[in-house]
């Protein structure tokens, strides 16, 4: 492989002759196949938008900064997920924060951050959200907090076009956890073995059309799809009602953080995600006309 590095893509143009070519700052590079792993703002997954059609990718948000040990720290080696972010007020961004434990130049430090699949605004909201959360933890910062976009997986996209396919946050991450690289290296190498089976067809560009398809029905598809319906829920209207009945439930969570790792199909799960959701809603149904009476 020939790695050109400061190189941007300008324009893709159409797949003609079984090529598509580049436009790039270096000049224009022809290419039997491109693979599209340029993140959430990807030019590639702009030009098959407009190509293949679907409906405009939704944007969400990440923060996220490195700080010496503060108060109130998780214990070592554990994570934490706070999920109170923006029910303490009426209107207040959806989403988690997080302390997760690492090593800094000079010692145990934490990597905390702030996520939202629905901010309104990018620039201002979550840096604020994340100024809240570290002022509660009183940790001095190791370096400045970085913010970037994030592209939630949606099932109605298309993930492919004559000799184009998407990989990494171009396809999207999953909408309840903002989780992007794990997704990212499985669909690498999902659009690695299409790419090789592609250019062994002598006839075109190969069954570029059922990549979509067939990564729709893939395992990391599901997990994905499931996603995207949880995160309504979670994060919708009602948000912060779902949450409350989740974070009371023990396996509840156990079962999301192993959909987190990668150690279960969660989709496998949902009949059984849903009936402990509603078992929960019953129960805090009864609770309330306890209290009631």
């Amino acid at each position: 492989a020939e790695v050109r590095e400061g190189v941007r893509v300008t324009a893709v143009g159409s797949f003609a002759g079984g090529m598509r070519v580049l436009r790039t700052s270096a000049g224009d590079l022809s290419a039997r196949r491109v693979i599209g792993a340029a993140g959430a703002t990807s030019r590639v997954s702009k030009t098959l938008r407009a190509e293949r059609g679907g409906p405009a990718p939704t944007l969400a948000a990440a923060t996220e900064v490195f700080t010496q040990a503060g108060a109130d720290d998780p214990a070592p080696g554990a994570m934490r997920y706070d999920f109170s972010l923006g029910s303490a007020q009426r209107g207040g961004t959806p989403g988690y924060a997080w302390d997760f434990p690492c090593l800094l130049k000079d010692g145990r430090g934490l990597n905390r951050g702030v996520y939202s699949p629905r901010p309104r605004a990018l620039a201002a909201t979550m840096p604020r959200e994340l100024d809240a959360f570290l002022h509660a933890r009183r940790a001095p910062l190791a370096e400045a907090p970085q913010s970037w976009p994030e592209r939630l997986y949606d099932e109605r996209r298309p993930l492919s076009a004559p000799g184009v396919f998407l990989a990494g946050e171009a396809i999207g991450v999953n909408a309840v956890t903002g989780e992007g690289i794990a997704p990212a290296i499985e669909s690498a190498l999902f659009a690695a073995r299409w790419t090789a089976d592609s250019l062994a067809d002598g006839e075109g560009p190969g069954e570029w059309a059922a990549f979509t398809h067939a990564f729709r029905r893939s395992i990391l598809g599901r997990r994905l799809s499931f996603g995207s319906r949880l995160a309504r829920l979670l994060y919708g209207t009602r948000g912060r009602f779902y949450r409350e009945l989740g974070l009371r439930d023990r396996r509840f969570q156990e079962l999301l953080l192993e959909d987190f790792c990668g150690d279960v199909d969660i989709p496998q799960w949902k009949r059984w995600l849903v009936a402990r959701l509603a078992m929960n809603w019953m129960r805090q149904v009864a609770r309330d006309i306890r209290a009631a009476t």
